[in-house]
């Protein structure tokens, strides 16, 4: 034997040893663990047998390589901060290695190396569901995913384009077996001592294990035999009746035994201008619909189990409800939230921030793409992937905008910050590739968990603005285009709204008759609601009898299921009176400063129909094509209704909106990204300068981070003098603390 392997086996027998040790005299004397979330003022936390953790992690997903040493090293200094959270697990293809057949031993020479770097390690154990088992594919095509798109290549490379082969999420066969694959997963890990430390599972599955249909981008998927089938039971259970079906569909001869899924003609017909008409497009839509659903139902069936089988001690949740950032079909999104936010059987959501420059570069605000606050409503965690590329990473490689540890430091204030005053969770994700290694990271990291455990702060919510997401408008975006409108406008005006130095919280619509909502926010933006409904009507007259300011924004009510298109549901739901224009047009938006807006993030190749704003009562505040697309008018109540049809508003309009309203803003200065809470402000910056800061009390004002400071004793105003490319985190005390 080498001398080398004598030196390794030494190793392995050393290594041994001290497991040997930590079974006996720590796990053999643990409980399994037991884990729930817990809000405290809008903040919250991880609690684990009782202890509380701050919801931060180290994630790596399935990668972790513990002789790698940059790996082992960043994983090092998240110990040493404290931060005992981690995510790591299995890639599905390379353990289920055939029917009833699983290697699973390779999970304990991991989880067990794991608990010797950190004796206090708590894993998020990740199922990586994109890694499919190849021979149950080869075994069953019959089973698997059929796209319209035929003429795109068949590859397992480029998932959003092409035709990625992959079981159908309505394969019942497929279902039940990696069910049976799950249920043998979680016994297995139960019945180990280090099982103790598994708290949660992540159950991931779709494009980039995020829960995105196969090839959603330009494929056009599914209308393989399950997914037929699928298709049957969906149009039984929404419309009852063959003659319901019929009326729907304005077809005599279809029955629930005949219908079939929408073809590609069918699919790209668009009929109201660049949207889906819910009546001459709702075969199309439906099929839309019917393949979200059955992603869902896949989805929660298999939480259900994970759920089930660790005996419901375990959290289990999935990336999913994505809503900012989303330039793909509607078929691409996670339309089931509404759903899922309201399943016992999903415990957290996670989202990425969108990857362009416009979101992510120094002076941006790396927003998450989750509607966030309403998993506040539901008891539930929004956890934000902040996978901010660090110096570790070339700087010309995507995503990467640093190439110093001071500047990667920055920018991870920035995820801390945005998740502290948002009142979500975060981790730090790196593929395993060691980001995290460099010794200013360890020093940054050490400050984290003091500031998330200060009980003396208020981090409920400071936002006086509500942004409303809408799920069920999404569903009629057309088919084949990801540069779409919809997509366009509401990634858009999210961008900008990080820059106008007002906190707002997000909330799916549904959430806005949700009795745990606070009822004193002064401004609604209603980003995308453009299907109109009966109820909506009656929300929105209740707003402006309130006195509050809606924002309504795109052809807001264009849509209804009765007669497809109205420019008279639009004039119920935003109080407008508008005319539809069809013609072709410049997707721009000019304001009285005379300056044409167009996309921060993107502009819309068509944005069509164009819808006027005809109103002798209402205050034009901007035009598209010659005819009037932005307006306002008051409320007999109080407070201002605006409507702006083509809504590329910038945060100057913004802030226009948010003074009229008297909503306090805590920086004029729409160059850089805030966030706040009552307790912290977070200032991110570009360019170096001297940015004035407000604030709504009278405060004690501390800088936090990068490094405690005393600012003032008592003020409400400050003059930041901030460095470029950095980013500071101020705690506003009430006098006297």
């Amino acid at each position: 034997m080498s001398s080398e392997n004598q030196t390794q086996d030494a190793i392995a027998q050393e290594k041994a040893a001290r497991y040997e040790v930590f079974q006996r005299d720590v796990l053999d004397q643990e409980a399994y663990a037991t884990a729930s979330i817990i809000y405290e003022n809008d903040h919250p936390m991880v609690s684990i047998n009782g202890k509380l953790y701050p919801p931060i992690w180290y994630s790596c997903h399935h990668y972790q390589n513990f002789s790698y040493d940059k790996y082992v090293n960043s994983a090092i200094n998240f110990r040493d901060a404290g931060v005992h959270l981690y995510v790591m697990g299995i890639a599905l293809g390379h353990v289920w290695t055939g029917h009833g057949q699983y290697d699973l031993e390779s999970i304990d020479a991991w989880m067990k190396e794991a608990l010797l770097l950190d004796p206090e390690a708590y894993v998020m154990f990740e199922i990586a569901g994109r890694t499919l088992p190849a021979w149950w594919i080869a075994e069953h095509p019959e089973e698997c995913v059929v796209y319209l798109n035929e003429e795109l290549p068949v590859t397992t490379n480029e998932q959003l384009y092409s035709r990625f082969v992959a079981p159908s999420f309505a394969s019942e066969l497929y279902l039940d077996e990696l069910k049976q694959f799950m249920k043998a997963l979680v016994e297995y890990i139960d019945a180990k001592p280090w099982g103790k430390r598994i708290f949660a599972f992540r159950n991931d599955n779709g494009i980039y294990l995020e829960w995105h249909h196969w090839g959603m981008e330009q494929a056009m998927p599914d209308v393989s035999q399950p997914m037929q089938r699928y298709f049957k039971k969906f149009l039984r259970k929404r419309y009852g009746t063959d003659e319901a079906l019929q009326k729907a569909w304005n077809n005599s001869t279809v029955t629930f035994d005949t219908a079939e899924l929408a073809n590609k003609q069918e699919r790209l017909a668009a009929q109201a201008g660049d949207l889906m008409d819910p009546v001459k497009d709702i075969h199309a839509a439906d099929s839309v619909r019917c393949v979200l659903q059955a992603i869902a139902d896949f989805q929660q069936s298999t939480n259900h189990t994970l759920k089930e089988t660790c005996k419901r001690r375990c959290l289990v949740g999935n990336y999913y409800g994505y809503f900012f950032g989303m330039g793909y079909p509607a078929v691409g999104w996670h339309l089931e939230l509404e759903r899922i936010l309201n399943s016992p059987d999903t415990d957290f959501n996670c989202q990425p921030p969108p990857y362009p420059s416009e979101a992510r570069a120094f002076g941006n605000g790396q927003f998450s793409r989750g509607l966030v606050s309403s998993y506040r409503l539901h008891g539930k965690l929004n956890i934000m992937e902040a996978d901010t590329r660090t110096c570790a990473v070339p700087f010309n490689t995507n995503h990467s905008y640093t190439s110093t540890p001071v500047e990667t430091v920055q920018l991870l204030t920035r995820d801390f910050g945005q998740a502290l005053c948002s009142g979500i969770g975060f981790w730090y994700f790196d593929f395993g590739e060691g980001w995290y290694a460099m010794p200013e990271v360890r020093e940054f990291l050490a400050k984290l968990r003091p500031i998330w455990e200060d009980r003396s702060a208020d981090n409920s919510s400071a936002a006086e603005v509500l942004l409303i997401g809408d799920m069920d408008s999404v569903a009629y975006q057309a088919n084949d285009d990801p540069r779409n409108a919809i997509f366009t406008f509401i990634t858009n005006n999210r961008m900008e709204l990080s820059h106008t130095g007002v906190p707002f919280d997000t909330i799916l619509f549904s959430d806005l008759e949700n009795p745990n909502l606070r009822q004193d926010y002064k401004v609604y933006i209603f980003i995308n609601t453009i299907l109109c409904t009966p109820e909506r009507i009656a929300l929105a007259e209740r707003l402006r009898a309130q006195g509050k300011t809606v924002v309504w924004l795109d052809k807001a009510g264009y849509l209804n299921m009765k007669d497809g298109t109205s420019t008279a549901m639009t004039q119920k739901l935003t109080g407008f009176q508008v005319e539809c224009k069809d013609q072709d047009f410049e997707p721009e938006l000019t304001c009285r400063d005379g300056i044409p807006r167009q996309g921060t993030y993107d502009t819309p190749i068509s944005a069509k129909p164009l819808l006027a704003i005809q109103d002798a009562e209402a205050d034009v505040l901007g035009s598209t094509a010659g005819v009037p697309s932005y307006a306002r008018k008051r409320n007999a109540a109080g407070g201002w209704s605006y409507l702006a049809t083509m809504p590329f508003l910038k945060s100057r309009d913004y802030l226009e909106i948010f003074h009229d309203a008297g909503v306090h803003v805590y920086c004029e200065d729409t160059s850089i990204a805030t966030y706040a809470n009552k307790s912290y402000l977070v200032v991110h910056t570009n360019k170096a300068g001297k940015y004035l800061l407000s604030f709504p009390h009278p405060c004690k004002l501390q800088q936090v981070l990068p490094e405690k400071q005393l600012l003032a004793e008592e003020t409400q105003e400050y003059l930041l003098d901030a460095a470029p490319r950095s980013t500071y985190l101020l705690r506003m005390s009430p006098i006297g603390n």
